[in-house]
């Protein structure tokens, strides 16, 4: 199944179609297979593992870029239909505290390329994941000379404002966001408040930003009967706790 979908953002030199054939989605410091819980493995990784999946059931294929972190995992994973993980290798093949990951950038963006060249795959676009995949997509521009769009997930920013300052971000992230809010193509906010943070704290230009909130899986979150639920939800912790309890009647 294969598809196409006009491209309708900004006009960049270089970019030969106003049609979109396959997407390159870069997510550096996560993979969207990591285990849930673990160290920087959470809403994003979810995210980006549903987004591919639907967008590539939609006809559009995706493939994510991700760091490898296990000598065992295989340079190609196939997800579902249209969509792949491919894990680059850059650096050690364990995993690296993403503070420490900027100095792979370089050699983790040649991989990317010389991945698209042996597989001889050409992408329309590339969707950057947080600000480290951002400074990916700023190379991979140079290299493919197409258009990046770049999803923070967090920013430096945001995070210290509410953070203690034992937790605060490094200014190297600080300094780089706030230098991709000004070279990325087009920016996706999850919600008015990141999008009025980015416009006005940021100064990111208003007309390439815009707001795409998180979906939900309607197939696993779904409305049902409240005593039905009640009572579903004692069972099971009568059965954790190996007591019969009435803590929800």
């Amino acid at each position: 199944m294969s598809a196409t979908f006009p491209y309708l953002g900004p006009s960049v030199f270089g970019y030969e179609t106003d049609m979109l054939r396959r997407i390159a989605s870069i997510s550096v410091h996560t993979s969207p297979l990591a285990s849930l819980g673990g160290k920087d493995a959470g809403g994003m990784n979810v995210y980006v593992r549903e987004l591919s999946c639907h967008v590539a059931e939609q006809g559009l294929p995706v493939d994510v870029f991700t760091l490898r972190t296990s000598i065992d995992a295989p340079e190609v994973q196939h997800i579902c239909e249209g969509f792949n993980v491919i894990n680059i290798t850059a650096g050690p093949p364990e995993p690296v505290d993403k503070n420490s990951l900027c100095d792979l950038l370089p050699q983790f963006t040649e991989q990317v390329a010389l991945y698209s060249l042996r597989a001889g795959t050409r992408y329309d676009v590339v969707h950057a994941h947080y600000w480290l995949s951002g400074l990916t997509a700023e190379l991979l521009k140079r290299y493919w000379e197409i258009p990046y769009t770049l999803m923070f997930h967090t920013t430096a920013h945001m995070k210290n404002k509410v953070s203690p300052v034992a937790e605060h971000e490094t200014k190297l992230r600080t300094n780089k966001e706030r230098r991709l809010v000004g070279l990325a193509d087009s920016i996706i906010a999850a919600n008015p408040d990141e999008r009025a943070d980015l416009i006005w704290r940021q100064r990111a230009p208003s007309e390439k930003i815009c707001t795409i909130p998180p979906g939900v899986d309607i197939e696993l979150f779904q409305p049902q009967d409240r005593t039905e639920s009640r009572e579903t939800r004692m069972v099971t912790a009568d059965h954790s706790c190996g007591t019969t309890t009435g803590w929800l009647a």
